[in-house]
């Protein structure tokens, strides 16, 4: 009596068929050093293979897809995923952006309200300035020194002025000292414009005059003026 023809299996790594343990055999931990898990892509999955003469494959447990898939990739791609090879189950590599980096809260600072004046914060290297009270200013038109159109009514020259709001509190001899005025006898005269490019002179207020140490609301130079009536129109008075 012949014997029975012996079957073999093939393996892709040449190993023995399922680790060589015994068909019907399951692993409860992780199988022994040598296992090679069949796939369907061996050739005894193929549906060309005839499986009677082959007979059926020794029992196997499911292993993860050898093709793995990737994460999506975070923001823009820097560029299209390309395909590895053209064999089988090829995969796209993915793109090269990272995991968004989380970025701090947006740092906030404290802004007093008295700060701004007119809406406008202004930054002095660095530093906020805290201003006096919004009603606490007058409006201040100076002309450009040396000018003086109050000397010469019927000059008709071009005056270059600069617009000023200036805290009422700021004394006569302190103003004279911010706008310039240098020697004790400096000073500034309150002039009127009378149209047609005329000007009528005022009071001279010096550094060193009787009203030297009167706050500008004293004198009348309050919010008022700029306001509800015509702003103060200064010139320089040299000494």
């Amino acid at each position: 009596m012949s014997s029975p023809p012996r079957i073999h299996y093939l393996t892709m790594s040449g190993d023995p068929p399922n680790g060589g343990v015994p068909p019907g055999v399951y692993f409860s931990a992780q199988p022994p050093p040598g296992f090679v898990a069949p796939r369907p892509d061996m050739p005894w999955a193929s549906s060309a293979v005839d499986t009677h003469s082959m007979g059926a494959p020794p029992p196997y447990q499911a292993v993860p897809d050898p093709h793995p898939s990737f994460p999506e990739c975070y923001g823009p791609a820097l560029r299209r995923p390309v395909t590895v090879g053209s064999f089988p189950g090829a995969y796209p590599l993915p793109c090269l952006n990272l995991p968004p980096t989380p970025s701090s809260a947006a740092a906030t600072y404290f802004v007093p309200p008295g700060s701004s004046l007119n809406g406008v914060t202004p930054d002095l290297d660095g530093f906020a300035y805290i201003f006096p009270p919004d009603d606490a200013h007058t409006t201040i038109n100076f002309a450009e020194p040396p000018a003086r159109p109050c000397d010469n009514a019927n000059s008709h020259e071009l005056i270059n002025w600069s617009r000023h709001k200036v805290p009422t509190t700021l004394t006569v001899s302190q103003l004279i000292e911010q706008l310039g005025g240098i020697g004790d006898a400096d000073g500034v005269t309150e002039i009127y414009e009378q149209g047609d490019g005329k000007w009528a002179k005022g009071m001279t207020y010096t550094k060193n005059g009787e009203h030297e140490d009167k706050m500008l609301k004293e004198i009348g130079w309050t919010k008022r003026r700029g306001d509800e009536a015509p702003p103060v129109f200064l010139c320089c008075k040299r000494g």
